[in-house]
């Protein structure tokens, strides 16, 4: 009889430890809602198993919390004052206009977004999503200044800095000259200078990338070395380079920035998922050292999954994975892979609303910061944008060869 009560108590005590480590375990689960905060590994695990948060973010947020650090979760922003009044009433008035052609190129265009009013229902959804972010709105001009913190595996940082312009030339919709800012260049679609300011052996480094709106027509870019004094052009193949010590290559700017028609689009599915949220304009989210990652504010917001997969089978990834914003069309995070089938870098990316003025009307969305991350060599860093604008009355003579040797001069 004794032994029959001895088991029966120490059934009792398992059966008690038990249910008292599965209650501390539900206790430290979160649902990914507002004002949760994500503190552990387990956590992060959990979130991503249940399709909440990708795993480029359990990566690059892991190695955050590892290091004493956590995640605050907030409210979602609202995004649809992203856009100018000039755009939305473009996008009206060209509503129904644009055409997928049989070799998924955009026919009939003539200006704002592509397919208003564009559902998951639609046979030719990917591809039309993927032109819609070709041709989201981004301002007429817009500048920035920039810190990328390159950080090695052993937690080596190296800081460059620089600024850059952006200047849309065709289908303006803010500030004259609009529609064509260059009567002379009515093919360009818009140009793109970024110049080094350090370090020293970087220094003038500068690139000039001049997208056309041709859309079977490769992008042009030029590159000064100031220790060759020279600009040099560069071919198709330049989108997968990288500038200047960055681990993104040249295709991942925004997200990404090559030549739609070089890929095809599948549309994976429809998610609320955890994605950076919008910053304020004078918000900077801390750069711990070493770590290659920006602690991040997370906001819950549903997204688009498409995956981006290259026509050419030397290109640099076998995959683009896009979460796409159905709001403004922005790429919130981007995970690329390798030829081999395993994740190879995550980029994501945070936004800043920068108001336009009052007679522009709402705002224009640009990067605030935001990390890129080579699983491979376990290499790459935050990066941070200083300063900003939108619409950006600059002129043709900024944006040439020689404006880029001046600046790397």
């Amino acid at each position: 009889m004794f032994s029959d009560r001895l088991k029966k108590n120490v059934f009792i005590l398992f059966f008690c430890m038990g249910f008292s480590l599965f209650a501390w375990a539900t206790s430290q689960a979160i649902e990914g809602k507002a004002g949760e905060v994500i503190k552990t590994m387990e956590q992060l695990k959990d979130l991503n198993a249940r399709g909440v948060i990708c795993q480029g973010y359990v990566n690059d947020l892991g190695e955050l919390i590892e290091h004493g650090h956590s995640i605050e979760i907030v409210e979602t922003t609202d995004r649809t004052l992203c856009h100018s009044n000039g755009f939305l009433e473009v996008s009206r008035q060209n509503k129904g206009k644009a055409k997928i052609g049989s070799n998924n190129e955009l026919v009939g265009y003539e200006g704002g977004r592509p397919f208003m009013d564009l559902t998951t229902d639609d046979p030719q959804f990917a591809i039309k999503a993927a032109w819609n972010q070709e041709y989201r709105y981004r301002s007429d001009g817009f500048p920035t200044t920039w810190n990328y913190y390159l950080t090695d595996a052993k937690g080596r940082v190296k800081r460059l800095w620089g600024y850059a312009d952006n200047v849309m030339c065709n289908f303006r919709t803010d500030i004259e000259p609009k529609p064509v800012w260059n009567p002379k260049e009515p093919d360009v679609r818009n140009k793109y200078i970024i110049t080094f300011d350090g370090p020293f052996e970087s220094k003038g480094l500068s690139q000039l990338a001049v997208k056309y709106v041709d859309p079977n027509r490769s992008n042009d870019v030029w590159t000064y070395v100031p220790g060759l004094r020279r600009a040099t052009r560069t071919g198709a193949a330049a989108g997968c380079d990288a500038l200047g010590g960055f681990v993104s290559v040249m295709d991942d700017d925004y997200g990404f920035n090559g030549n739609i028609l070089d890929f095809t689009y599948e549309f994976v599915g429809e998610a609320e998922m955890l994605v950076p949220t919008l910053s304020g304009l004078d918000e900077k989210w801390p750069i711990p050292p070493g770590l290659h990652s920006p602690i991040a504010k997370l906001e819950r917001r549903v997204v688009w999954i498409i995956n981006q997969i290259p026509k050419d089978p030397n290109y640099c990834y076998s995959k683009r994975e896009w979460f796409l914003d159905p709001e403004t069309y922005t790429i919130i995070n981007v995970q690329n892979y390798h030829q081999d089938g395993t994740l190879w870098k995550n980029y994501w990316l945070g936004y800043r609303a920068y108001p336009n003025s009052p007679a522009i009307g709402g705002a224009s969305l640009q990067i605030a910061t935001g990390g890129c991350t080579d699983y491979r060599i376990m290499e790459g860093g935050p990066l941070h944008i200083e300063t900003g604008g939108s619409n950006v009355p600059y002129t043709p003579a900024d944006f040439t060869l020689d404006a880029m040797r001046r600046r790397g001069r």
